[in-house]
């Protein structure tokens, strides 16, 4: 069982060894200027959230941190050319702009190991895990955070604005990037 100081452990980490990056899609998207308006539905901002916790079993040797996150680029920037909406960028909370501006990916290293995150988890830390707050989840269709832990699981949180996308888009998205991410680890050549 988690400690209220491994949680603490937890946040200090969280909060100082963070890297973010922007990844873009291999595809050619169309001209900046173009915008395509958003259904009056999907006007009303609501976050959609998949978090996935990947734990490591008993004897596995898990690649290093920095080729995980290689093949994960990698392979979402493909999966970027097939739904190229979620790399726009969402204006006068109306339009969802044209072109590819990419998607903020962060990368966390967390010092605890991830049975102290699964085992007793803590609600309100959880947010720690999530690549953004509410309120700064404005003009972005989608956002990123990967969390390595020192056991060798991470941990994967999507964030996807519903004005770009509803569950049943996410849930496909993120399993074709699920399927792309494991074709490129086995070195097979991936297809759209």
């Amino acid at each position: 069982m988690a400690s209220l100081s491994t949680w603490k452990q937890l946040a200090r980490y969280l909060e100082i060894m963070m890297e973010s990056v922007i990844i873009s899609s291999t595809a050619q998207q169309p001209e900046e200027g173009c915008s395509f308006h958003i259904a009056l539905e999907m006007e009303i901002t609501v976050l959609l959230r998949e978090g996935t916790l990947f734990r490591v079993g008993l004897g596995y040797q898990p690649p290093e941190a920095a080729d995980r996150i290689e093949i994960l680029k990698r392979s979402f920037s493909e999966v970027l050319a097939r739904y190229n909406a979620i790399s726009a960028r969402v204006f006068d909370n109306l339009y969802l702009g044209c072109g590819d501006q990419g998607v903020p990916d962060i990368e966390v290293h967390a010092g605890c190991h991830l049975c102290a995150v699964v085992h007793d988890p803590i609600p309100c830390e959880l947010n720690k895990l999530l690549p953004f707050k509410l309120d700064e989840f404005e003009d972005l269709a989608m956002g990123i955070q990967v969390t390595f832990f020192e056991c060798g699981g991470f941990a994967l949180d999507v964030c996807i604005s519903h004005k770009v996308a509803d569950a049943l888009s996410i849930a496909g998205s993120v399993g074709n990037w699920a399927t792309t991410s494991a074709r490129g680890a086995l070195g097979e050549q991936t297809s759209a």
